[in-house]
């Protein structure tokens, strides 16, 4: 009797432990997930601006399994090679299990993850798995590589180091050196902005192409003034002031114009009040270390102005019809009047030449 009731014991806990075993085993599988694999269509990719819309790679993996039937959501992780993904440039493709890259789109992610423009580099890559709205923790693919060479976002630059900030064009080095920019994207060599010169005895400078010495350009000893040699001598201008500098390196060797702004920026318009309608201009002043020019100034609600040099309108500044990098409102030659914010007030007027991919100006309320 007794034997038959322990029989009858185990034969009705079996199920038991059956039934434990298996949901332990689903539990496993349900957090942990079955791996996944990516594939690129290249290892390696080429990268330009001029055809940065153009398809550059394609990506495509495996659905996550997590062992019931559900909607995976799925991130692509990018991290400098060597890296750990602890901090991954990110891409979402939502429920897509591919994804087509633009030569733009992979440049970011080579920038993003800390690749040097202009050099050589190379990128990690990996699948990110999760089930949308619960607390089971994310599946990852395996890792691929990818190289190339990404390019810089901005456009061309020119670094002019000199005696007026310490001939040092290292950035965080004292003083920076002005940079001035290629004006537009068809004309990539052809360089223009400004730099402004306060101490008689500091008038002398060059250009580099990077914020080193590695190339630099400086006046040909043996040619007319303005003709620019690699390492040539130092370049000058007359006396202080401010000055436009227009740097054309499209032919070998290259060229610079200098022209004398004398007094510098100013604002005029008839958003300053009857006393200076457009005939009389409000001085700017000018911070060697932020390279800005600024004013605080009352502005009328519904008036205009612009910025001009030299209390002249050979040179002027009005609405670019565009926004930079860095949060400003661009401008351009000659171009329309700009409008004063609703509500007028009083107003800092940032005019910046230097350090930013346009020529742009900021307005902030005071």
């Amino acid at each position: 009797m007794k034997t038959w009731l322990n029989k009858l014991f185990f034969i009705g806990l079996a199920p038991l432990v059956l039934w434990s075993c298996k949901k332990a085993e689903n539990k496993v599988y349900f957090e942990n997930g079955a791996k996944q694999t990516l594939t690129l269509s290249a290892s390696s990719v080429t990268m330009a601006k001029a055809t940065g819309s153009s398809f550059a790679l394609k990506a495509a993996w495996n659905a996550a399994e997590f062992g019931y039937s559900s909607a995976s959501l799925y991130t692509i992780q990018f991290d400098k090679t060597g890296g750990s993904f602890a901090a991954p440039y990110e891409v979402s493709t939502g429920t897509d299990r591919a994804k087509e890259f633009t030569q733009l789109e992979l440049n970011t992610a080579f920038l993003a993850t800390g690749n040097e423009a202009d050099k050589p580099g190379s990128v990690i890559m990996r699948i990110k798995s999760v089930v949308s709205g619960t607390s089971i923790a994310a599946v990852y693919s395996n890792v691929v590589t990818l190289t190339g060479t990404p390019y810089s976002l901005e456009p061309p630059s020119l670094y002019i180091p000199g005696a007026y900030q310490g001939w040092d064009p290292t950035p965080g080095a004292g003083i920076q050196a002005t940079r001035i920019w290629a004006y537009t994207s068809t004309a990539p060599k052809k360089f223009d902005g400004y730099v402004y010169f306060s101490d008689a005895s500091k008038l002398d400078f060059k250009i580099t192409t990077k914020a080193n010495w590695d190339v630099n350009y400086g006046q040909d000893p043996a040619a007319a003034a303005g003709v620019l040699k690699l390492g040539g001598d130092n370049l000058k201008v007359a006396s202080t002031g401010l000055y436009r500098l227009e740097v054309d390196l499209t032919t070998d060797p290259g060229t610079i114009k200098l022209t004398n702004l004398g007094v510098g920026w100013s604002l005029i318009g008839n958003a300053f009040g009857a006393s200076y309608e457009w005939n009389t201009d409000f001085a700017m002043t000018y911070d060697q270390n932020t390279k800005i020019w600024s004013a605080v100034i009352a502005m009328a609600d519904g008036k205009e102005f612009k910025f001009r040099a030299n209390n002249d309108w050979t040179i002027n500044f009005g609405d670019g019809g565009g926004t930079t990098l860095a949060g400003g409102a661009t401008l351009k030659y000659g171009a329309g009047n700009l409008k004063v914010p609703n509500g007028g007030g009083n107003f800092k007027v940032e005019l910046i030449l230097s350090g930013n991919e346009n020529f742009s100006y900021k307005i902030t309320k005071q």
